[in-house]
This record gives C-alpha cells, sequence and structure tokens, in this order.
C-alpha cells in the first residue's frame, strides 16, 4: 500500500510540473513566434504519510519493591489460575510444582511439612505464598504472572 501511495505522489508530482512547463510553440509559416514568458502555477499538493504502529498494550513496570505484599483471595486465585490452571496438585516434570508452581528450593524455604507443593493441601500452598511474599517481591518469583496482575488492578 506504502508503494502505491508514493507511486502516486510521484505521479501527481510529474503531472504538477508538466502543467508548469511551457508550452512548444509551432506554426505552419515559417516565422516563429516569440515566446510568452510560462505563466507559474502555484500549487499545494497534499501529502499523506503513512506509519505501521504496533499496538501493543501498555503495563506499567513494577514499583521499586513490593516485598511484604498480602494478596487478597482474587489475587491469589488469578496467580493459581496464571501459573497453573489452578491445580494444587500440578507436576508437569518442569521441577516446578503445585498451584503456584514452587520450584523445590523455594519450596524448602517456606519450612512446611511437605516435601513438594503438589503434595500439600492448597491452604498449605497459599500459606506458603504469603510467607514468600512476605520476604521477596512477587515479580522476582512469578513475573510474568505478576505483569498480568498488575495489568489487570490487582496487585
Amino acid at each position: 500500500m506504502r508503494k502505491l501511495i508514493t507511486l502516486f505522489i510521484i505521479l501527481l508530482l510529474l503531472f504538477l510540473l508538466v502543467l508548469t512547463l511551457p508550452k512548444e510553440v509551432t506554426s505552419t509559416n515559417e516565422t516563429r513566434k516569440p515566446q510568452t514568458k510560462p505563466e507559474i502555477i502555484e500549487a499545494y499538493v497534499p501529502i499523506v504519510i503513512v506509519a505501521e504502529i504496533e499496538a501493543k498494550e501498555y503495563v506499567p513496570p513494577p514499583p521499586q519493591s513490593l516485598i511484604g505484599l498480602r494478596l487478597g483471595p482474587s489475587a491469589i486465585a488469578f496467580l493459581g489460575a496464571c501459573e497453573s490452571g489452578n491445580d494444587p496438585t500440578k507436576n508437569t516434570g518442569n521441577s516446578f510444582y503445585g498451584n503456584f508452581q514452587f520450584s523445590i528450593r523455594t519450596w524448602d524455604a517456606m519450612q512446611t511439612d511437605y516435601v513438594r507443593a503438589d503434595l500439600a493441601p492448597y491452604s498449605v500452598q497459599v500459606n506458603a505464598v504469603h510467607k514468600l511474599l512476605s520476604q521477596a517481591d512477587i515479580f522476582k518469583h512469578f513475573s510474568d504472572c505478576a505483569k498480568q496482575m498488575r495489568a489487570e488492578g490487582l496487585i
């Protein structure tokens, strides 16, 4: 489309240029008529600039720190849905477990009585999320979901 518009503008400018050229004087007799000064025609040609813009949803940058963040029930449900589809027993073999996809190292740091998050009840996993977020920034441990939660106004 851009090439077509450019071609149209070029043709339009050439047409206007031709209009401003003096017309050739021809005569059937041998004497030439004196040429008159060509008339200058001023024309204003609007030029349209077309730009391609990729639309992206604006997600504000994370604040300096959200350590100590306490999530409400709707934010917890959103986080669980984002991380695992709200499946507390989720174990896909990717080294992340449970409703909130804890790594073994992070889960062990939460000092629950369960070996892995997918083996713990949902309430224990929620308490572990609250404990984790009291010590660490949500954007560090749940970065993609935290960005979505921020865009939804949940945090």
